[in-house]
């Protein structure tokens, strides 16, 4: 699975806090209304020769996002803060620039370990108050670390505002550890990571990440680190570690829900006050820029059909392309009417499943062209890959596929901030990439600019052949040979007990 795919849209609701009657009744009044316009559409009513039909487009437009306010309190931590609706729930996201990207070389796995400890008790609430504490309140705290950041989530009734958030102020800056939760939770991740397996495709994709980031890098690595390096985290380790990353200067709170906004910033200067601020700040990832490894493969001699994974280096999330290039994406391989289905299915009988995704992390974009085919048959798929992306390169993007490129993106553009959590992927994407908050009304506009032209121009420079890593998975036996006319005899090969059994 792929770290980061921003660019892609979790819609949730909130009708599962809702009474089960009411989840009814609302899911009879969404079906109605969502069936209606379809079969109205279907139906046309009779009308005189010449009559005038009303069109749809001539509402006038209107911005679905609400307004997002953005501050900060006075110990630095900033605030960004946003009214959805009026159901009296909120929903707090403490995100702290503490993730994967952020361990300290030899300490794989701490940001992960360091987000699962962070519930084990302060001065004033052990773990198990912690628990109670919210179950009184009705309310959720849970934690999850990714690549790029570790977040505390909190979910609870707008009355109960005040006593969640002190929980939440108490953990992220009183968190206290002992070596028996340190060395319990340690047997628990090292259990998981025995009981896990990854199959050829991930492991294709930890290699093609490799090959475009460098060996090494932490978007290569599992979230858990690794058992050895596991060993080597102590409570000291952690102690630094949390010292040194949860700090107000290195984190965000979004807020989205109903709540007063000058009783909330009274309130979280409030609870927040005791988070004292430090010389710990947002520095700067150091600067990678490796060589593009051209062609990597790991031999699976057992494995019936061959996972390929073709990568480039693309865009940072907030370059003024990005548009461009998820439209690119969108016209490739973004779906079933997509040039490398056509390509590869609807032409040539290889395999439905080609297709392309574009992932953005911190240090940059990339995409990525998954599928399979059988180990006979690589040549000639590396051959229509060549084509298809030579293709888009010189163009012409016809004017009804990027039409449709633009209408896949954007059909369902207001029901992206329908609800909190919507809302807080939007809020969270802008804290983790540095852009503006309130700048995603203008992402219909900006992907109606786009031209053919614009697309064709970003596919001959990304798909440049220096440009592009190849990774095949398989049993290499019988595709090797093929593959070394084409980039030579000097490719690596992993073997399949490289780490374990054969993945």
């Amino acid at each position: 699975m792929l770290p980061h795919f921003s660019h892609m849209v979790l819609r949730m609701t909130v009708l599962r806090l809702l009474p089960a009657r009411a989840v009814a009744i609302a899911a009879l009044l969404a079906f109605a209304l969502f069936m209606t316009p379809a079969h109205a559409q279907k139906k046309k009513s009779p009308s005189k020769k010449g009559a005038a039909t009303p069109a749809l487009a001539s509402a006038p437009a209107r911005s679905p996002l609400p307004p997002v306010t953005v501050d900060s309190l006075s110990n630095g931590l900033r605030l960004l803060f946003c009214r959805v609706n009026d159901l009296p729930l909120v929903e707090v996201n403490l995100i702290v620039n503490a993730g994967v990207l952020r361990e300290p070389e030899g300490k794989e796995g701490l940001a992960q370990l360091m987000g699962k400890l962070i519930f084990s008790g302060t001065p004033a609430r052990s773990r198990m108050k912690i628990v109670g504490d919210l179950s009184t309140l009705g309310s959720t705290l849970t934690s999850s670390t990714g690549y790029e950041n570790t977040q505390l989530y909190l979910r609870c009734l707008s009355r109960n505002f005040r006593q969640s958030v002190d929980i939440l102020a108490d953990v992220a800056s009183n968190a206290r550890f002992t070596e028996a939760d340190v060395r319990a939770t340690v047997r628990d991740m090292a259990a998981s990571m025995a009981a896990s397996r990854v199959n050829a495709g991930e492991r294709a994709t930890q290699t093609m990440l490799a090959n475009l980031f460098g060996a090494g890098h932490p978007l290569t690595r599992s979230l858990s680190g690794g058992a050895t390096a596991l060993d080597s985290l102590t409570v000291p380790v952690i102690r630094e570690y949390y010292d040194t990353h949860y700090r107000p200067g290195n984190a965000t709170l979004v807020i989205v829900g109903d709540v007063n906004v000058p009783a909330m910033k009274t309130v979280l200067e409030d609870r927040f006050a005791q988070w004292k601020p430090t010389a710990a700040s947002r520095a700067a990832l150091p600067a990678r820029s490796p060589r593009v490894v051209p062609v990597s493969v790991i031999d699976l001699p057992e494995q019936r059909y061959t996972s390929l994974r073709l990568g480039v280096r693309t865009l940072p999330r907030n370059d003024a392309d990005v548009p461009v290039l998820l439209l690119l994406n969108q016209i490739l391989g973004g779906t079933q009417e997509s040039r490398l289905h056509r390509k590869m299915w609807s032409e040539h009988l290889l395999m439905p499943g080609f297709f392309s995704t574009a992932g953005f992390s911190s240090e940059g974009g990339y995409l990525v062209i998954t599928g399979n085919a059988p180990a006979a048959r690589i040549d000639s798929t590396l051959l229509w890959l060549d084509e298809a992306l030579d293709a888009l390169g010189a163009g012409p993007i016809t004017d009804a596929e990027l039409a449709r490129a633009k209408r896949e993106l954007t059909v369902d553009f207001e029901f992206e901030f329908a609800t909190n959590r919507d809302m807080h992927a939007r809020l969270r994407e802008a804290v983790q990439y540095g852009l503006d908050p309130n700048a995603f009304a203008s992402f219909p506009a900006r992907i109606a600019s786009v031209r053919g032209e614009d697309v064709a121009r970003l596919a001959r420079t990304l798909f440049a052949r220096d440009r592009r890593t190849l990774v095949l998975a398989g049993a290499s036996a019988r595709f090797l040979p093929d593959l070394k006319k084409r980039f030579g005899a000097d490719i690596p090969v992993q073997s399949s007990g490289t780490d374990g059994d054969p993945r």
